[in-house]
């Protein structure tokens, strides 16, 4: 590690291990270890569909409106809209306001991210259990999403083509963890 303090700069080694003294196991450490960072992983998986849920989203509102565009295509975006929006709503709390005790996906995921990160011994088999089925609860909503991208992109982005405006683009988890990086 180097720190620079005005023309003064201080050079060591940081060495970073699990504390000796810990009443916890070294295999119980790594358990956690393991399943917090699984926990964090899934978040930036969340944060990721969430994000391409809200662009698409956001380029279907706004080519909605646009006067050019036919009444048949301008109601086929806001069905493609309502249909991600319900989507969303299963993913995050979207309520503004007053939101206590709602919780959805990434919420659950949060909580238990937090549960497992609090305490620095081996993860309840509850908490790992529950962390594997929401795994697979984010599995089944981006297998959604996926669909109704498939389904509907290709048409509409071809009408959206024929009216000479750009198509829905989805967003990549290149260049969303590209934007993290700057």
């Amino acid at each position: 590690m180097k720190v620079v303090k005005g023309e003064a700069s201080y050079e060591t080694i940081i060495s970073i291990s699990h504390n000796p003294d810990s009443p916890h196991s070294q295999e119980d450490q790594d358990m956690q270890m393991q399943k917090w960072n699984e926990a964090y992983n899934l978040l930036e998986d969340l944060a990721y569909l969430d994000r391409r849920i809200t662009d698409a989203m956001e380029q279907s509102d706004k080519l909605a409106g646009n006067a050019t565009l036919s009444p048949s295509l301008k109601r086929k975006l806001s069905a493609f809209t309502a249909e991600l929006t319900e989507i969303r709503k299963k993913l995050l709390v979207t309520k503004v306001g007053d939101i206590r005790g709602e919780q959805q996906l990434r919420e659950k995921v949060s909580e238990l991210y937090g549960a497992i990160g609090d305490y620095y011994g081996r993860p309840t088999q509850s908490q790992i259990e529950r962390l594997a089925d929401l795994s697979v609860e984010a599995d089944n909503m981006k297998a959604t999403v996926d669909a109704i991208f498939t389904k509907n992109l290709a048409s509409l982005n071809q009408q959206i083509g024929k009216a000479s405006l750009a198509p829905i683009k989805i967003l990549t988890r290149e260049e969303f963890d590209a934007e993290g990086q700057e």
